[in-house]
């Protein structure tokens, strides 16, 4: 995750307690016995927290083997595409799902699953993992 914008962007901080929620919601939305390929670094956490809550989700880490590919959050969709069209080009006959946490209303990217849809694209989160978070 790069840093905020400007000095104009709403920070959200996301404790422990929300980021199980989001997992868990997300967790139930995806298909079973799926390949999950975490992008690093907010993804490949979210991925292996993702495989603890459910016992037929597997990680890989290899792109071109996955099924789901997930993020922490979709903010412009560029790391989700740069992803999906390396994906593409390894898997050719493979369509890859995409999940993330916060899906932002206006990224060039739209995941198939999401926990939370962010409307306010001036919306900057920060997980607990993140440098500069607060707990």
């Amino acid at each position: 995750m790069t840093e905020p914008r400007d000095t104009q962007t709403l920070q959200r901080y996301i404790r422990w307690a929300e980021l199980r929620c989001a997992l868990v919601k997300l967790t139930n939305m995806l298909p079973p016995d799926s390949i999950i390929y975490g992008i690093p670094r907010g993804g490949a956490l979210v991925a292996l927290l993702l495989s603890y809550l459910r016992d037929d989700l597997c990680v890989t880490d290899v792109l071109n083997r996955a099924t789901v590919i997930v993020d922490d959050v979709i903010d412009s969709g560029r790391t989700m595409q740069t992803c999906l069209h390396h994906h593409y080009n390894f898997a050719r006959q493979r369509r890859a799902t995409t999940a993330c946490l916060y899906q932002h209303q206006l990224a060039q990217v739209q995941a198939d699953h999401h926990a939370e849809f962010i409307k306010d694209h001036d919306t900057w989160i920060i997980f607990p993992w993140d440098k500069g978070a607060l707990f």
